[in-house]
């Protein structure tokens, strides 16, 4: 059995072969031939003269792509359309059972198909398109109709599914359920080998009790607060974050702020982070390599941010939380199953945000006792743990497309 699997990430072909920056073959792809014989990837993809160093290969044995046009957007989807739409025809054509990585426009748009043609499709619910499209996140005079119409189409592809896998444990269940009927289930994107949770934590704990002390010395080395994100879109909201640290340093907290992550407004944060004048507190590291070069960053890192106007199950946090690294975030998403209320602040909230690293960094000892919860949440995210979930959800979808 062939499943077609929709969703909205871009990929790059060349030669023949199709590349992703984070969805390679074996550390994605090759989870779905867990329930299925085939997979077919229906997914925006360019023509590249040459691959990035940083990408990797997302086609492999069983693994086919279904291209569409690459495109950008709600004008990028209109000049595209009749190609979109006559792609994704032929994909359900070559297609028994049907995936769609939600929210987005491929899987909004295959949803319809297959609700018009009567056939069954399972979701797997990865965000929430009514945060991502909250004020601030995108600057487009036609947001808040686009936020309207995102939150619509996800309730009434989730109510329609045969299946349905969420990112969080109750948060998107909530807002987006789906029928009685519906086998329904829970798993994470993020996925942590084995040997990336932290083994012994006495090392981070004794680290972490000298912070009380070093935050009001500035003769001590700055405290580092660590931000993962990208700055292609503003979603992860790294001006707030910014500003959170101005206000602690103008307090005199002795931080320093190191982002990691880059895109189009990555320059207009680093003007930002001058017109505060915290240029000398805050570096901007770029984009880092998954895997190896991320978790140095995070065992680097004393306290890690993650104050989101919009989140599924963020998976930079995740793996923070999984080198034992204490962590103050927001509200949203699935983000309160899993950090304790005391670390958590609205998004948007810099004077909130302040408070709230400030106060976690005076709890001295009791920031052990985080760490061993940290690294308690991490082992749920262990492979072993997370396709055992995945392959039920598969298989289940197998049967009912049959």
């Amino acid at each position: 059995m062939r499943v077609l699997v929709a969703l909205e990430s871009h990929f790059l072909s060349h030669g023949g072969r199709f590349y992703s920056e984070n969805l390679g073959y074996d550390t994605f792809w090759k989870r779905y031939l867990m329930g299925f014989d085939e997979v077919l990837v229906l997914g925006r993809c360019a023509s590249a003269s040459r691959v990035p160093p940083t990408y990797r290969q997302a086609c492999g044995p069983r693994v086919q792509f279904a291209p569409v046009p690459d495109f950008y957007g709600v004008s990028g989807w209109f000049q595209n359309r009749r190609s979109i739409r006559t792609a994704i025809c032929e994909a359900i054509d070559r297609a028994d059972a049907f995936i769609l990585r939600v929210p987005g426009f491929l899987g909004t748009l295959c949803g319809k198909r297959l609700n018009g043609l009567g056939q069954a499709y399972g979701v797997e619910v990865v965000g929430d398109p009514w945060d991502s499209l909250a004020p601030g996140c995108v600057q487009s005079k036609l947001r808040p109709m686009l936020r309207y119409k995102a939150w619509y189409d996800l309730r009434r592809l989730c109510r329609l599914a045969c299946t349905s896998a969420y990112v969080t444990s109750e948060s998107l269940q909530k807002r987006y359920p789906c029928s009685p009927n519906t086998f329904t289930t829970h798993y994470s994107s993020v996925e942590l080998p084995d040997e990336s949770v932290l083994r012994d934590p006495a090392p981070r704990q004794v680290s972490l009790a000298s912070l009380k002390q070093r935050v009001s010395d500035s003769s001590q080395s700055p405290i580092r607060l660590g931000f993962i994100g990208t700055f292609e879109a503003l979603y992860k909201d790294p001006e707030t974050h910014l500003r959170a640290v101005a206000e602690l340093i103008r307090r005199g907290a002795n931080v320093q702020l190191r982002l990691a992550g880059d895109g189009k407004y990555l320059g207009v944060m680093q003007q930002l982070s001058q017109s505060l004048g915290i240029e000398a507190k805050t570096q901007f590291l770029g984009r880092l390599s998954p895997g190896k070069r991320v978790f140095e960053f995070l065992d680097e890192t004393e306290l890690f941010l993650n104050a989101s106007i919009q989140e599924g199950l963020p998976r930079a946090m995740i793996e923070a939380m999984s080198r034992g690294c204490p962590v103050v975030a927001s509200t949203v998403g699935g983000i309160p199953e899993l950090v304790a209320p005391q670390f958590l602040v609205p998004p948007g909230d810099q004077i909130a945000l302040a408070y709230c690293n400030q106060s976690t960094l005076s709890m001295n000892h009791r920031l052990g006792n985080v760490v061993e919860h940290h690294l308690a949440l991490a082992g749920k995210f262990r492979v072993s743990v997370l396709n055992e979930r995945r392959a039920l959800h598969y298989q289940t979808l197998a049967q009912r497309s049959s």
